[in-house]
């Protein structure tokens, strides 16, 4: 049937080739149903709830819901949230940078225009980075008004 052996063997690594692909396709579906059966939420969940605020951030909560009775105080916003970056290039770059540092209390108006921030420092927040961070950010951010 096979005249030439170079035929054969062109023939025989064709179907080494494909019997190599099926095997690779079946292997990534069996990966990725695997990753995707990891990702499925567990039936029991090893957390516990917990406060979002201390009982000092609890206070100053209340008191500048009082002082400020006609705009909105946000809990824990991200630095990130009161800043754009001016191209999208530094989008990115920006937003590794500051996702992590948050506001303890951000006063807004009805609109969602920011009127200024408090942060509450605990016993554990000596973090001067976070302190100088904020400071740099906000003092040079230029409002959109």
């Amino acid at each position: 049937m096979f005249d030439d052996l170079a035929e054969l063997v062109v023939l025989g690594l064709l179907l080494l080739v494909s019997v190599a692909g099926a095997c690779g396709l079946l292997d990534r579906g069996h990966r990725r149903r695997d990753a995707l059966r990891s990702l499925s939420a567990p039936s029991q969940w090893p957390i516990t709830a917990r406060e979002l605020v201390t009982p000092d951030e609890h206070e100053v909560w209340q008191w500048l819901r009082g002082v400020f009775a006609d705009y909105h105080v946000m809990l824990k916003i991200p630095l990130v949230r009161y800043t754009a970056p001016t191209t999208p290039a530094e989008s990115k770059v920006w937003h590794k940078r500051l996702s992590g540092v948050y506001c303890t209390f951000t006063v807004c108006g009805a609109d969602g225009t920011v009127i200024g921030c408090v942060d509450v420092v605990g016993a554990g927040d000596s973090d001067r980075a976070h302190w100088y961070v904020k400071e740099s950010v906000l003092g040079n951010a230029a409002s959109p008004m």
